[in-house]
């Protein structure tokens, strides 16, 4: 009984910490704050999901999320592509090259960067990669100027080499594919990343207000509460400024071959937050454009597919298997803890006994008592006798009529008059007659 109790106790205790640690768990993932900020997962202040929903809940619209690498997201043609809560980076090339594919083919690539983009951190660790380039480059060679300009063809041997170069570059690249190169977007598409006090004249208790350019459509609001440091600087003339501060674009757009590409030095207007007290129709509207889909990317967030023994097993319906298993532990787990086999009041010390054993011609007693009934056991006796004597052994003469007509004898009797130990008795005697006489 006190096996028993333990073992229901620890069960017991078992299932409440698992159950309060669902509930924990239960708690983070359903406000979203197990989630980075501005995921649609997430469903506080600073999350998306709001507008991921309300999207969703259009007529004509699909919208879904991007858990795979970004390489997959296929043609663009009538979808709007969001990152959210981006920060400052240099990325894969692979991947600037599929959103480039993406908008060129008819998306529209929407990119809003976090209020902590990075952008300090980022032109560090710029510096300290130049600064170590720059330690490890080979020093220019003096004559070089005089070798290019010379008369005896150096400028064709010049052009040779650098053919030469750009080959042995280009099968390096081959040989080392596996290790991608990584680039800036605003080197490659033209613009450059800057920061401001984010308090400025033309601000009230909310933000500082970005006032709408006369480029842009008519339908946006005027202003906008503007809550991020960061702004675009030095774009090229393909962009076009849509929302600016004094001085700082803050919303950009530009096309990109049958596509277009926005970005926003910000994701306020994005989240939860806004959608409650600062949201803006328009500027939604017009961020996600007339396409009839809407991917919200949640790789760049951290948030994506890992496929494991879960994901197979749920992939494959293996959770009847998984559910067996689990029975089948606990079952031995069950039977490894609690013996099957009811108790008994009877004492150790006859346990102990009994495990003792016995000798040979105990055993053999015991055997024959299983195996020759009380009855038969003269006569069992007599034919064993007359089974030996036929191997050469030396018997009374007449020995063998007599044992049988006393066999014959006791078996007429009743079973309650029948002696087997007199009648052994008797037997021994007709053997050793032979012996007294000698």
């Amino acid at each position: 009984m006190e096996n028993k109790a333990t073992v229901a106790g620890a069960l017991l205790v078992g299932g409440l910490f698992l159950a309060a640690l669902y509930h924990l768990l239960s708690l983070q993932y359903d406000s979203g704050e197990a989630y980075p900020p501005y995921s649609s997962f997430r469903t506080d202040p600073i999350g998306t999901s709001v507008l991921f929903e309300a999207l969703g809940a259009l007529d004509g619209l699909s919208v879904r999320r991007n858990l795979a690498r970004i390489e997959s997201i296929g043609p663009g043609d009538g979808r709007t592509l969001f990152f959210a809560g981006s920060t400052i980076s240099d990325d894969p090339e692979s991947v600037i090259e599929a959103l480039e594919t993406f908008a060129d083919e008819g998306g529209r690539l929407v990119i809003a960067f976090s209020a902590d983009s990075g952008l300090e951190k980022y032109l560090s660790d710029k510096e300290d990669a130049e600064a170590d380039e720059e330690e490890d480059s080979p020093p220019a060679d003096e004559n070089a100027e005089a070798e290019i300009g010379s008369e005896d063809g150096t400028v064709e041997d010049e052009s040779e080499s650098r053919e030469d170069s750009l080959g042995e570059d280009e099968e390096e690249t081959d040989r080392d594919s596996f290790l991608a190169p990584m680039v800036s977007i605003a080197e490659r598409w033209g613009f450059c990343y800057g920061t401001r006090n984010l308090w400025g004249n033309d601000i009230d208790e909310h933000g500082e207000h970005a006032r709408r350019t006369k480029a842009a459509d008519e339908t946006l609001p005027e202003a906008l509460r503007w809550h991020s440091r960061l702004y675009f600087d030095d774009a090229d003339e393909a962009w076009t400024t849509i929302y600016v501060l004094p001085g700082a674009p803050v919303v950009m757009e530009r096309e990109w071959g049958a596509g277009s590409i926005v970005l926003l030095s910000g994701s306020y207007h994005l989240s939860n937050e806004a959608m409650r007290s600062d949201r803006s129709a328009p500027l939604l509207a017009w961020i996600v454009g007339r396409n009839s889909e809407v991917i919200f990317d949640e790789r760049h967030l951290g948030v994506g597919e890992r496929p494991g023994i879960m994901t197979l097993a749920l992939r494959y319906r293996l959770g009847g298997l998984i559910a067996g298993l689990l029975v089948v532990t606990g079952l031995f787990i069950w039977k490894s803890i609690v013996s099957l086999t009811p108790k008994t009041d009877r004492p150790a010390e006859a346990f102990d006994a009994a495990s003792m054993g016995q000798g040979a011609s105990s055993g053999l007693s015991n055997l024959l008592r299983r195996s020759i009934p009380g009855s038969a056991l003269l006569r069992v006796c007599v034919e064993e006798w007359d089974r030996s004597r036929r191997h050469g052994s030396a018997q009374p003469p007449g020995a063998r009529d007599r044992l049988s007509a006393l066999v014959k004898e006791i078996d007429a009797l009743p079973r309650r008059r029948r002696d087997p130990v007199e009648g052994y008795r008797r037997i021994y005697t007709i053997l050793t007659e032979r012996k007294r006489r000698l």
